[in-house]
């Protein structure tokens, strides 16, 4: 212990002899140490940090990862993956336990009955076995069902997070059952999702999603 204390205290004083090495040693340090948090941060966020849903490991991405959430002017491009294709190939699925569908939605502006929420909300078009087929229930309310799908003429439902649910709603207890505009189309709310959770990808927070 004896020999650490004077290692370190000759190192102290060589360093302030030459002050000029001492700036670059360390500048050179921050530079590797930053860009070594960097990649590791990505790595993480890409491939090693799971997905807080059930049996992540099991997820699986259909068609090339680096086209999802492609868009084309504001809108999903149907020409790479589009509805009917995945109903195809949900429908003659015999390999996985089950196959959901999923969109982004960027800068969209939420309303409620008070005015403007957002102007910059960030949402998922989702089929309505988004939920089950990811193992995860709500927090609040319920999440999307079959029957949100396929019923004709009913009207628009709308799942948010638990995050824009608390910074932007201010935690309404009672906002189950309310309506959101969501670029100007009205929604109501069926769910809030469970915290943590805001979909399939790491990398950029969702707000709310609707089948």
């Amino acid at each position: 212990m004896q020999t650490l204390i004077q290692d370190i205290r000759y190192g102290m004083r060589m360093m302030l002899k030459n002050p000029g090495f001492t700036t670059v040693a360390v500048l050179t340090l921050a530079l590797g140490i930053g860009a070594n948090t960097a990649i590791f941060s990505l790595i993480n966020a890409v491939l090693l940090k799971m997905l807080p849903v059930n049996a992540p490991q099991e997820l699986v991405v259909v068609g090339d990862p680096a086209l999802a959430n492609s868009r084309n002017m504001g809108t999903p491009q149907a020409d790479l993956f589009s509805y009917p294709l995945y109903r195809t190939l949900r429908d003659g699925n015999s390999v996985f336990s089950g196959m959901m569908a999923s969109g982004e939605v960027n800068r969209s502006k939420v309303e409620n009955e008070r005015g403007v929420v957002t102007e910059e909300a960030t949402g998922v078009l989702a089929t309505g076995n988004y939920f089950s087929v990811l193992g995860v229930e709500a927090f609040m309310g319920r999440t999307f069902t079959q029957e949100d799908d396929i019923a004709k003429g009913a009207h628009p439902v709308a799942v948010i997070s638990h995050k824009f649910w608390q910074e932007k709603l201010a935690a309404d207890p009672y906002i189950v059952g309310k309506a959101l505009k969501f670029n100007d189309y009205s929604y109501t709310v069926i769910g809030v999702t469970r915290p943590a959770l805001w979909g399939t990808q790491w990398e950029t927070p969702r707000t709310f999603g609707f089948p």
